[in-house]
């Protein structure tokens, strides 16, 4: 009782009989597999589109590890097993499985139908030339994975002659704009001086588009000039328009000063509050002809 008036917790509270205290223990769960399941997520397998073949290098290693998990099938077995690598097709690829008619009952037989999904040969050694040309020795990589992965490149490459392999090593090192619409424009690279031709062409196709950008963003709508001949002309048009309503207003003016009459003189031309004015005036101006006349006659 002493230590609750003194506002400190007594060492033995009192508990009243029947009374809910909360606990700080969880209650355990009678569905420990569906909490697990929700938290433990599988990666997704992946896909191939037909787009390049660094898409189909990684498809291929990462379902190789997986069948090697899964396996080892029967032959009857990996016919089933390619029928369900296949539902990760997509796009293009996916359409090539379904018109694609002859059996195929090897994992190598079909990555190499995966690969002739591959639209392009010419992007494909280009490609492989590419890495070949940057490929270098990983870390913790053995000397035979790094072979094997530079023999899988050079399956994409065609025997080249020393002109050929030049004229790859100078298009691989142009920038990727350039080098793209180099090979949409040759189908097959033959010398350095044809690469070097189309690059030119390209360039120059590029400086005339930012030629009309520039003089497309530096015309200015309301500017006359002599590129803008319809706007001179409505120009002209408005000021003609606008002088001939200047002057059919001062046509007015004048008709409706003539029409109004003073009526404390009766004379036209102005009005009454004008009419002292117009007197006063007319006053002087005969007083200066009088006096003009007795100077004459004076002398």
């Amino acid at each position: 009782m002493e230590l609750e008036l003194a506002g400190e917790t007594p060492r033995n509270p009192v508990r009243i009989e029947g009374a809910a205290y909360p606990s700080h223990k969880r209650n355990a769960s009678s569905d420990v597999h569906g909490h697990s399941s929700t938290r433990l997520k599988m990666a997704e397998p992946p896909t191939f589109s037909g787009k390049n073949i660094k898409e189909l290098q990684t498809f291929e290693i990462e379902w190789s590890i997986r069948n090697k998990a899964d396996g080892p099938f029967t032959p009857s077995e990996w016919v089933e097993r390619i029928q369900k690598v296949a539902t990760y097709l997509k796009g293009t690829a996916a359409i090539s499985w379904v018109r694609h008619k002859d059996p195929i009952n090897t994992w190598d037989e079909f990555i190499a139908f995966c690969k002739g999904i591959i639209l392009d040969p010419t992007n494909r050694m280009s490609n492989a030339l590419l890495s070949l040309a940057f490929k270098k020795q990983g870390d913790n990589q053995g000397a035979r994975a790094f072979l094997d992965e530079v023999e899988a490149l050079e399956r994409d490459i065609p025997e080249l002659s020393a002109e050929e392999r030049d004229a790859w090593f100078l298009l691989n090192r142009l920038r990727p704009d350039i080098r793209t619409e180099v090979m949409r424009e040759n189908k097959e690279i033959r010398s350095r001086e044809q690469v070097l031709a189309a690059a030119q062409r390209q360039e120059e196709l590029s400086r005339q588009k930012t030629r009309q950008e520039r003089s497309e963003r530096s015309y200015t709508p309301g500017r006359r000039s002599s590129g803008t001949p319809t706007h001179t002309k409505r120009t002209t048009e408005h000021r003609v328009s606008t002088e001939g309503h200047q002057r059919e207003k001062k046509d007015t003016t004048e008709e409706t000063t003539s029409s109004i009459i003073c009526y404390k003189c009766g004379r036209p031309g102005h009005k009454a509050y004008q009419c002292h004015r117009n007197r006063r005036s007319e006053k002087q101006r005969d007083k200066d002809t009088t006096s003009t006349q007795q100077d004459k006659s004076k002398n």
